[in-house]
């Protein structure tokens, strides 16, 4: 039996324990959780945790007022755990999907009978607290009102708890009661042949290889996609901030892809695309801030899911470096179409280098600005350099990423190789800025020098300083957003 990690405790002086060992709120919260996960919370007492400690019963109330106040650290102790090892993503999203996979693998996977116990309990204790401002945070960065945001927080934790406590029941059952309900479903195609029940039968083969299985990722999948298309909107103050124009335009290769329109504020000094990094999205930090801040000082943006990304319809697997190209030139005539003529086409890494292969196919673009691009696309080899052999021998192989589970193609290594940015640079004939952070441990520093030096004037060149690659850290995207605005502003 694993016993959780120690967090800090606080208050008393620390008493003996009968062994000689000191007792603290850490020692009771350790015995707690071995004695729910051995004997079920039903034998939790003063009593059973006396002897578990080896001090005298009334020593427990030194430390807690009483045994509930002790299954309620326990749930904060879990929670600490899952926060511990909680590892964000690259954008919102997956920032949100690993937390969740987080807090579920402690509470159904390492401690399913603590997890029971616990689930329905609210601890009001730091780590609770913490988790809470944590996932509000990512739902607000998500483009969220708070609202809205505590609302879709709701029903995430009851999503959670509540596969938490299913498998935690089904632990704490007998092991030959679990055999006989698994035995049930394995049985099930023969019980239904000759039943009345037709709906029921026709799915029991699948129902048979399913339900002995966890639905908990079926289901997380299905709630994330949930909130992805919950409409969002800012607060400011009293007001309802200007909300974001949803909007889908076909791909090149025919399935549809969802946008964003970041509508100017006060008086619109113009209008412009932003194409996202390798396996990021619409929602990603650099692409929401940069937009928003740009919309927020009159330049309309339109952010959008690549194939198979976010919103999008779709194939991830099937798309490449070309097709990234030519769906930001479809972007670009979406919008024009609609009136909105753009003139400024924004790129974030991956999508630094599509913006400006893309901007020789959109007579309207008059600016083009790199935001932390490569100087040859094949540069993302990086990221994936472990499956090449796979790849090149099996047609493609999976490609699990930023909590995604993408498959990648022989296709999309040959296209990225085969790709030129060089001649597209020097022939670019557009005002360009390159931006780019000394710091960038993602796509080094010498990529924005290549692209600068290869470039023709008009050209510039800013430092991001301090900067990380995905621009995560607090105002980098809106300083950069501020820049791109102001160097703009004579081609809008």
């Amino acid at each position: 039996m694993t016993t959780p990690s120690r967090q800090p405790s606080s208050g008393r002086r620390r008493r003996r324990t009968q062994t000689g060992s000191e007792l603290s709120r850490d020692v009771y919260v350790d015995a707690a959780v071995n004695l729910i996960e051995n004997r079920g919370a039903a034998v939790l007492s003063a009593r059973k945790l006396a002897a578990a400690v080896g001090a005298d019963p009334s020593a427990l109330y030194r430390y807690f007022p009483g045994v509930d106040d002790v299954l309620r650290a326990v749930a904060d102790r879990m929670i600490g755990i899952a926060l511990e090892r909680w590892t964000p993503g690259e954008d919102w999203m997956g920032s949100l999907t690993n937390l969740a996979r987080a807090l579920y693998h402690v509470y159904a996977i390492e401690f399913p009978r603590a997890g029971l116990a616990i689930a329905t309990r609210t601890t009001g204790l730091p780590n609770e607290l913490r988790s809470v401002d944590i996932t509000i945070g990512l739902l607000r960065e998500g483009g969220f009102d708070d609202e809205t945001a505590a609302r879709v927080f709701r029903s995430i934790a009851d999503f959670l708890l509540g596969h938490a406590m299913l498998e935690g029941a089904f632990v704490a059952l007998p092991p030959e009661v679990q055999e006989a309900d698994l035995a049930f479903w394995q049985d099930l195609p023969n019980r239904l042949r000759s039943s009345a029940l037709p709906h029921a039968a026709a799915a029991a083969p699948h129902l048979r290889s399913m339900m002995p299985e966890s639905s908990f990722e079926a289901g997380l999948e299905l709630t994330l996609r949930g909130i992805a298309a919950t409409p969002r909107r800012r607060d400011d103050g009293d007001k309802m901030a200007r909300v974001a124009e949803r909007v889908s335009f076909s791909s090149t290769t025919g399935p549809a892809l969802a946008g964003l329109v970041d509508l100017p504020e006060g008086e619109v000094r113009g209008w412009g695309v932003f194409a996202h990094g390798f396996t990021l999205g619409k929602d990603c930090p650099a692409a929401s801030r940069i937009c928003k801040q740009l919309a927020s000082e009159g330049i309309g943006m339109l952010r959008f899911d690549n194939l198979g990304l976010g919103d999008s319809e779709g194939d991830w697997g099937d798309g490449s470096f070309s097709h990234k190209v030519a769906d930001t030139v479809r972007a670009v005539e979406f919008m024009n179409s609609s009136g909105r003529q753009v003139r400024l086409l924004v790129g974030h890494s991956f999508g630094g280098a599509a913006a400006i292969a893309a901007a020789h196919e959109c007579p309207t673009i008059e600016a083009v600005v790199s935001v932390g691009a490569p100087y040859d696309p094949s540069h993302v080899e990086h990221n994936y350099d472990a499956l090449v052999a796979r790849i090149e021998a099996e047609g493609e192989a999976p490609f699990p990423i930023g909590g995604k589970a993408l498959t990648l193609k022989r296709a999309f290594v040959e296209d990225v190789r085969a790709a030129d940015l060089r001649e597209r640079i020097r022939t670019l004939r557009r005002a360009l800025l390159v931006m780019h952070s000394p710091t960038d441990n993602t796509v080094g520093i010498a990529n924005a020098s290549h692209i600068f030096r290869t470039a023709r004037h008009p050209r510039s060149f800013v430092s991001l300083e301090g900067a990380d690659h995905l621009l995560t850290g607090k105002n980098q995207a809106a300083r950069a957003a501020r820049i791109i605005s102001a160097w703009a502003d004579p081609y809008l």
